[in-house]
């Protein structure tokens, strides 16, 4: 029968599907907490906010090095891989480049 599953293949389905929650939440939490903490109007970071302030937010967008960057992650980001610069440690670089990798001679 296609749709029986045993309780151990219940159970590892029941396990994995908690891990995976537990590991978006672990990733997602430290988000959660300093998303709100850019909206402080204070100069440092504290709960309860005394105040709301988008003072972070104007500091990125005057910015001449920050708009660069993003219209650069803008830009770079879509590419094809292809067309995306390769890092001095990839495969293609070097020997295997050139098609003499496997070659003895």
């Amino acid at each position: 029968m296609a749709g029986f599953r045993s309780p151990a293949e219940r159970l590892a389905r029941v396990a994995l599907y908690g891990t995976c929650i537990l590991g978006l939440l672990f990733l997602l939490a430290p988000i959660a907490a300093i998303v709100p903490l850019s909206f402080n109007a204070e100069g440092f970071f504290s709960y309860p906010m005394p105040g709301v302030s988008l003072r972070w937010y104007a500091a990125i967008a005057g910015s001449g090095a920050w708009r660069r960057a993003l219209v650069n992650s803008l830009l770079t980001g879509p590419a094809p891989p292809r067309w995306r610069p390769r890092s001095a440690g990839s495969r293609r670089s070097g020997r295997a480049a050139s098609g003499r990798a496997g070659s003895r001679s």
